[in-house]
């Protein structure tokens, strides 16, 4: 059942967007997104096709096309186009070019799994990077989130909010550096999938969910091989395709 995290997580990423397109009203009036059953519609057809294995290939296909078009068009003017949006187009690049090499298979593809193993790591390290220079660049936007969220000040509390800003830059990029970089990886991809959890915990946003779903089972599934890197060197890379 591992194996099946990561389809399976874009598949529900999909699912819930395509719920949220209907139920937001910030979508259904935002000028630059289709009419909302429209999307509803694509979000749909895309995570129905990744359950159905044998058209999974396609089902890729359509969540990296939508999750360009969020990166690229609407960044950061709608609510499906935070930081995630991007982690999610890195991961289903990778889940699509694997699902393209399984189907295909050729000799002479070893620098191509490693590109994926790059884009997935790369997916779950973005959205940290971009989060911790924004807290670097516009502290004031943290610490009014903090100061009126009880869950976040009840963790951020006891040290100080502007401490807590501080040290949420320094985690973030630091951490984002070591999984992008292939250190420590098990630790990594796991503290990821823990701060991600936390962050859908105390948001409080339920957007984020559905946002951040994928790269915490990317993480996971990172975390779960990190012991097994020497395979990667005879071109297996275990957490692609027979693990995805």
């Amino acid at each position: 059942m591992r194996g099946e995290l990561i389809p399976y997580s874009l598949a529900a990423v999909n699912f819930l967007w395509g719920i949220a397109s209907l139920i937001d009203p910030r979508i259904s009036l935002h000028p630059r997104l289709p009419p909302p059953d429209l999307l509803a519609a694509l979000h749909f057809v895309s995570g129905l096709a990744i359950v159905l294995r044998r058209i999974r290939l396609a089902g890729y296909i359509m969540s990296v096309i939508t999750s360009l078009y969020y990166s690229v068009r609407l960044k950061p003017f709608a609510p499906l186009a935070e930081p995630q949006t991007i982690g999610i187009l890195l991961i289903s690049s990778a889940a699509t070019v694997e699902e393209t090499i399984a189907l295909f298979p050729r000799k002479g593809i070893l620098h191509l799994k490693r590109i994926n193993d790059l884009l997935l790591r790369g997916g779950i390290a973005y959205p940290f990077v971009e989060w911790g220079l924004d807290a670097l660049r516009n502290p004031k936007h943290f610490i009014s989130y903090i100061s009126s969220n009880e869950r976040a000040l009840l963790i951020a509390g006891p040290i100080g909010i502007e401490n807590s800003v501080f040290l949420l830059f320094v985690l973030e990029i630091t951490l984002a550096i070591m999984i992008i970089l292939g250190w420590l990886r098990t630790l990594t991809a796991l503290t990821s999938a823990a701060i991600l959890t936390l962050f859908m915990i105390i948001s409080g946003y339920p957007l984020a969910f559905p946002q951040n779903i994928v790269i915490v089972a990317a993480s996971l599934r990172l975390g779960t091989v990190g012991n097994n890197e020497r395979k990667e060197q005879t071109g297996e890379i275990p957490y692609l395709r027979k693990d995805f």
